[in-house]
């Protein structure tokens, strides 16, 4: 039951950002790679192997791309997992192009405790 559920969120997740999304995307904690395999024109990145990621890292805070690479970045709720958060924000901040955006998800705090009780 719980696959089924988190399968139908993620999608969830992924039809709601995908027309925000525009230009080259950086997915961080991007989990099954839903996001950067549906837009087609990204990087998806993880610090744990979910089976899909194109880069696996140590520490998101700290990744190989020059600065200015990326034209929408997103952490689609995966934000609040990543314990150095502030670091995590200030190297997307060093990785988005000038006239770029962040796109950061965040669970309800009452979704949260329903979704870690199933």
């Amino acid at each position: 039951m719980n696959d089924y559920l988190g399968k139908k969120l993620n999608n969830i997740r992924v039809n709601n950002v995908l027309p925000f999304v525009n230009g080259k995307l950086l997915d961080v904690g991007c989990g099954l790679n839903k996001l950067v395999r549906a837009y087609n024109n990204g990087i998806g990145v993880d610090v744990y192997d979910f089976g899909d990621a194109d880069l696996l890292v140590e520490d998101t805070s700290n990744l190989p791309f020059e600065s200015e690479s990326f034209d929408t970045i997103t952490i689609i709720a995966a934000l609040n997992h990543i314990p150095n958060r502030k670091d995590v924000v200030r190297e997307c901040h060093r990785l988005l192009k000038a006239d770029g955006q962040v796109i950061i998800t965040m669970l309800s705090p009452t979704i949260s405790r329903l979704w870690h009780k199933i």
